[in-house]
């Protein structure tokens, strides 16, 4: 058994996934190999996840040629975590790797628990695509998209920001891109209103990892750098009512990416769905951002990562969460 975090993985372990996503970005008959290394089926469990996460499956394996099933216990509600990692126990052991997202809508970082929890249970390989504190995944798509941008992620000015908006998502992104970005020696801004902070916990995973900074000026933290990452995301203390959140954040409306706020040739990232007008405005996006290609981004990331664990593995399970 091999348990991975990010932090595990470190700066040549995150390379070597970037280098490897960076194959299947740039040919698509890269995806062929997958099947090379054993693969065939991918199960998915995914908990209170986004749709995106099994569009983002489905497009890789289709890609691959793999199959994929979905394995998610049906009733929910009605299992303890017990019980659910005995499914997963059963679901790992009929898979060529097990992919997952859980995300418990009520308790916040409940599904991160659980998660952190596979390493006893897994009989095959698993990798936690997302929970409810982190999002490997998509932070890794971000580091791809600047690795293209500007031919290396160390050394560049990394700015992960707050913006207006109405989604009030988690910041598992964020959490996810500071403590990589940081691993692969970026210096990291951490820019939010002070009423929207990330976890403290992500922070000093970060910061313990590498260079970071926190900032409560948007201007002053967009200032000089050469990537923007930019989010929405809610207050942790209203996990549980939103609406609080977003009632507080009218105040900060001005927290807006505009052509005017980036500096000079900054790479803007950001998840769909954006919400033009309210957190983007639409020549910010159109001149700087790397929107069109998330999908693909996404894919990569996914089929490198999943090369990495098929071949570090072998026989022995891998558990990247």
């Amino acid at each position: 058994m091999v348990v991975v975090t990010l932090a595990d993985l470190g700066s040549q372990g995150l390379s070597s996934i970037i280098e490897r996503a960076l194959h299947f970005y740039g040919d698509p008959a890269h995806y062929s190999v997958l099947s090379g290394h054993g693969a065939r089926l991918l199960g998915t469990v995914f908990m209170g996840v986004q749709s995106v996460e099994p569009m983002v499956v489905g497009a890789t394996a289709g890609r691959a040629g793999l199959a994929v099933t979905d394995l998610t216990p049906t009733p929910l509600p009605t299992l303890s975590s017990d019980e659910l990692l005995m499914h997963i126990t059963m679901a790992s052991s009929v898979t060529d790797v097990l992919l997952t997202s859980i995300v418990d809508r009520q308790t916040f970082a409940a599904g991160r628990r659980l998660t952190e929890r596979f390493s006893g249970a897994a009989a095959g390989h698993i990798v936690s695509i997302a929970d409810d504190v982190y999002a490997n995944q998509a932070a890794l798509a971000h580091l791809l998209a600047v690795q293209q941008s500007l031919g290396r992620v160390a050394g560049t000015k990394i700015a992960v920001t707050w913006t207006f908006g109405t989604r009030a998502v988690l910041p598992t992104t964020a959490h996810s891109l500071v403590v990589a970005a940081a691993l692969l020696g970026a210096s990291v801004r951490v820019v939010s209103p002070k009423g929207f902070p990330l976890s403290g916990r992500a922070v000093r995973g970060a910061r313990q990892a590498g260079h970071v900074e926190l900032y409560h000026d948007f201007g002053a933290g967009l200032d000089g750098v050469d990537v923007v990452v930019a989010e929405n995301w809610c207050r942790l203390e209203d996990f549980l009512h939103p609406e609080r959140g977003t009632a507080h954040a009218r105040q900060y409306r001005d927290w807006y990416i505009s052509p005017e706020v980036l500096p000079g040739d900054a790479v803007l990232l950001m998840e769909p769905p954006v919400e033009l007008g309210l957190s983007v405005s639409a020549s910010a996006l159109e001149s700087s951002g790397r929107l069109h290609d998330w999908l693909q981004l996404r894919c990569a990331v996914l089929a490198a990562t999943l090369e990495y664990v098929l071949l570090v593995g072998g026989d022995h399970p891998v558990v990247f969460v």
